[in-house]
Parts: structure tokens; C-alpha cells; sequence
């Protein structure tokens, strides 16, 4: 048995001849957002975490418009949006990731 050390100072037990298999999952820690976004697009929203994978090209955002602030509905959760839109993100690095907020 052999124990490795993680990032973030955990620790990850592996067994000797063992596949040493795990998955990382990316964590958004913050978003940035400046000031109010016009309907136009095109302002840039930023995603800060761990664990996003820069050579990956899937990244989308998909922001929606609720009828009210908070709109809750008693059987499902949260209201159905208006709208939604959504585009394409581009991961900067591992821990960046920068979205153009779409046309509404």
C-alpha cells in the first residue's frame, strides 16, 4: 500500500498493483461579474475554482430569467424560467474559466 500526497494537503491511499484510478470534479469557488450585463452580450463572466480541464472545449453557460426574484413553486421547486440562453465558455486554466454573456 502506498499513500500519496493530493493537492490541498489530503492524502490518497493507493493499494500496489492496483489501478489508481479516481476522478476530479471541477469546483467553482467564485464568480465575477461586473456590474449590471447588458442584453447585448458580450461582457465577460468569470468562473474561479479548481479542477477545470483547459484543453476541454465543452464549457457552456446557461443563465435564465425567473418570472420573480426567488420564483418557487410548491409541487416542483423552482419555477420553470422565461427565458433561457446559453453559449460557449473557454477554460483559461485549471482554475479560470471566462464565459461572453450571450444576447438576451
Amino acid at each position: 500500500m502506498t499513500v500519496h500526497e493530493a493537492g490541498g494537503g489530503g492524502l490518497v491511499v493507493h493499494e500496489s498493483g492496483a489501478p489508481f484510478r479516481f476522478r476530479v470534479y471541477a469546483a467553482v469557488s467564485s464568480v465575477e461579474v461586473p456590474g449590471v450585463i447588458p442584453a447585448v452580450g458580450g461582457t465577460t463572466i468569470s468562473f474561479h475554482g479548481s479542477g477545470f480541464d483547459a484543453s476541454f472545449s465543452g464549457y457552456e453557460a446557461r443563465l435564465s430569467r425567473q418570472s420573480d426574484a426567488n420564483a418557487h413553486e410548491f409541487e416542483t421547486g423552482l419555477a420553470p424560467p422565461l427565458e433561457t440562453v446559453q453559449g460557449p465558455c473557454t477554460a483559461v486554466s485549471d482554475a479560470l474559466v471566462t464565459c461572453p454573456s450571450p444576447a438576451w
